[in-house]
């Protein structure tokens, strides 16, 4: 048996929710007329989170350092980035501004994982805070028999949840990458 705790918002004619932590904290988004943004609820309060200038934002993790992740419009910008959230600022992970992007998961030690278009899809992780196609980090006879092009989900050991297409008969197959050690 569950229970529901309703957290919408009266002042938001929709809110959705996407992720949670483990100290029960909710990310999403909530409508506010014409704009969509990244939300966090905490114990039942709905707070904005900051974003990137555009109009539109919407979170999609949380870690357990409050780090959130997903997509925003930049100022001037016509489509959403990959961007973050800590620390009360928002920092947008794409640095080209025609290119799309979204930042699906976040691990405790702040690894990003999610996809980019440009302009096919293409799973992408962080490494020192910089989007690293994870098609590069695969093997030549690895490169050679798979596409990634979407990454959902990272843990804390570093392994990623994704889908990659097999370039000999193009089906799309759910697979967990794993680091190497070094």
């Amino acid at each position: 048996e569950i229970s529901t705790r309703d957290w919408s918002s009266d002042v938001c004619s929709s809110d959705l929710a996407n992720g949670l932590d483990a100290k029960g904290r909710v990310v999403g988004s909530i409508q506010r007329g014409a704009l969509t943004l990244a939300a966090q609820w905490t114990n039942g309060t709905a707070a904005a989170l900051p974003d990137l200038g555009g109009g539109f934002s919407e979170a999609l993790a949380i870690n357990g350092h409050g780090m959130v992740v997903g997509r925003a419009t930049p100022a001037g910008g016509a489509n959403a980035h990959a961007y973050v959230v800590s620390g009360g600022q928002a920092v947008d992970l794409d640095g080209i501004a025609e290119s799309k992007s979204i930042a699906r998961g976040v691990n405790r030690a702040g690894t990003v994982v999610g996809d980019v278009m440009r302009p096919g899809s293409q799973g992408f992780v962080t490494v020192n805070g910089q989007m690293v196609l994870l098609d590069s980090l695969l093997s030549t006879s690895q490169q050679s028999a798979w596409t990634i092009y979407s990454a959902q989900a990272i843990n804390d050991a570093g392994q990623i949840a994704a889908q990659a297409i097999s370039k000999d008969d193009h089906t799309t197959h759910a697979v967990r990458l794993d680091p190497l050690p070094n």
